[in-house]
């Protein structure tokens, strides 16, 4: 299982809403209880720590499981269960009259990161000509106003390609490193860079809880709510902003929705306390395990592993109950028989381990092994397991130390993860994980990386044996050996 971040088509997101989204420029925000009702749909208030089980609207008039699924006109929400409502974009911006379009928050977060000089935001000044920054205006920004290019919104959307390159080509940025992956990420995802429809975050993103002692809430929110103040009403205004302020204010949503996205994946979905380590990184998928590493002290191959017997018991006991069905068992023997061992030894079981193992043509059944967080080349390797432990006792997987060195592990309570490959077709599609495909340096040709290189145990080792041979007296194998 593989998690990657694509970029969003946001035209495409509205296109395939359930329900139907409140758009932000057409709603009045001339009283308080139209200010509140907004900021009702941008974030979750929790006023103990139970949760109410009935479905009812935002406003509660509308409640009970007969009415669910009602439209409620005074909150402009649906009676539902909050546990069970999708999250999915509720309050939308749609592009202000005569604004060309909006710019996707993560191209934007890329775009301001790269041309960022010290604390100057030039794409915000490119963007924005009310832009005003603490930072002193650097030689940069003259350099783009002598290329012609123009300050303000519509001129950045309409002329994006020509204003891209011709900023490139800037001497500070036509020397930075990233400059080719940038390109590469604006070429590959062009269609989906700019959208005539902006969501905004999923009110269960953000939430405030009102205890007896204090309010407490997330410092993101407020970015997020920054962003809907700022295009709220834009069109339906009594007196019509002026193009140009429809343009800057444009610009500023945009920057303060990609400055929540910045921060809320930061603080809250890339740390080791975030969502992807909680519910992805952190969960055991199907046909895998976890367990902690220890060295294989036999003889074996590099690629081996054994693993233990209350782990097989759980990653394989599919497998085991097809076996036990085809030797005659019952579905309620197989379960009672498989539960009793889960941490007993049993001879039939083991011996149904060692066909499994010798049934696959590698003699060995193929897993992907791998040690979080690590994500360098090498990090996620292929290996056989062609040992189940019959000592209940060992909770670990034992690997060979010769594969130690890739995965930066050691033997000091490191803990790794392995799926196993569960037909032909996944363990030849692996095979490019091998261990032996680790060797060369993917920075520099034609060199071999440090994976290869032996750990000091192992060195250690060999010396002792080289040295009990030459003090000892040798026979002519030995010396043959040595030679």
């Amino acid at each position: 299982m593989t998690i990657s971040l694509d970029l969003v088509n946001n035209d495409e997101e509205f296109r395939n809403l359930q329900r139907d989204p409140i758009i932000v420029n057409d709603f009045k925000t001339d009283t308080q209880e139209e200010k509140d009702l907004i900021l009702g749909k941008i974030m979750t208030k929790y006023n103990s720590d139970v949760m109410d089980s009935v479905p009812r609207c935002d406003c509660g008039n509308i409640h009970g499981a007969d009415r669910k699924d009602e439209y409620c006109k005074d909150c402009l929400s649906y009676c539902s269960h909050r546990l069970e409502d999708k999250i999915e974009s509720i309050l939308w911006a749609r592009v202000p009259e005569e604004v060309t379009g909006f710019v996707n928050p993560m191209v934007w977060t890329m775009l301001t990161k790269f041309f960022k000089k010290g604390g100057f935001d030039v794409i915000q000044w490119l963007t924005n000509t009310n832009y005003a920054s603490n930072s002193r205006e650097p030689s940069e920004a003259k350099l783009i106003l002598a290329m012609g290019i123009k300050r303000g919104y519509n001129n950045f959307i309409n002329n994006f390609d020509q204003i891209l390159e011709l900023m490139l080509q800037i001497p500070t940025y036509k020397k930075k490193q990233n400059k080719d992956e940038l390109v590469g990420f604006i070429q590959m995802f062009r269609d989906k860079i700019f959208s005539r429809y902006l969501p905004f975050p999923n009110r269960a993103l953000l939430v405030i809880e009102n205890t007896d002692f204090d309010r407490f809430a997330e410092p993101v929110i407020f970015s997020a709510i920054n962003a809907i103040n700022t295009i709220t009403s834009i069109d339906c205004s009594l007196i019509k902003p002026k193009l140009w302020v429809r343009e800057n204010r444009t610009a500023k949503t945009v920057a303060a929705i990609a400055e929540f996205t910045e921060q809320y994946f930061r603080d809250h979905v890339a740390k080791k306390t975030g969502l992807f380590r909680k519910h992805f990184y952190g969960s055991r998928s199907h046909h895998s395990f976890r367990a902690v590493i220890t060295s294989i002290t036999r003889p074996h191959k590099y690629d081996e592993i054994h693993v233990p017997w209350i782990v097989a018991m759980g990653a394989f006991r599919t497998f085991l109950q097809n076996k036990l069905e085809r030797r005659g068992y019952t579905l309620n023997q197989i379960n009672e028989k498989l539960n009793r061992h889960a941490s007993l030894y049993d001879e039939e079981l083991n011996d149904i381990f060692l066909e499994l193992i010798n049934e696959s043509p590698e003699k060995g059944i193929p897993v992907t092994f791998c040690r979080n967080p690590t994500l360098g080349m090498g990090s996620i390797q292929r290996v056989r397991i062609t040992r189940v432990k019959t000592d209940v006792n060992d909770p670990t997987i034992s690997m060979s130390i010769l594969i130690v060195r890739a995965f930066n592990a050691d033997f000091d309570g490191d803990a790794m993860g392995a799926q196993i490959m569960m037909d032909n077709f996944m363990a030849e599609m692996s095979r490019a994980l091998c261990p032996h495909r680790n060797i060369l340096d993917p920075n520099t040709p034609r060199q071999i990386n440090d994976h290869p290189s032996m750990a000091k145990t192992v060195v250690s080792n060999t010396g002792n044996w080289f040295k009990e041979v030459v003090t000892s007296q040798p026979t002519a194998a030995m010396e043959e050996f040595a030679l």
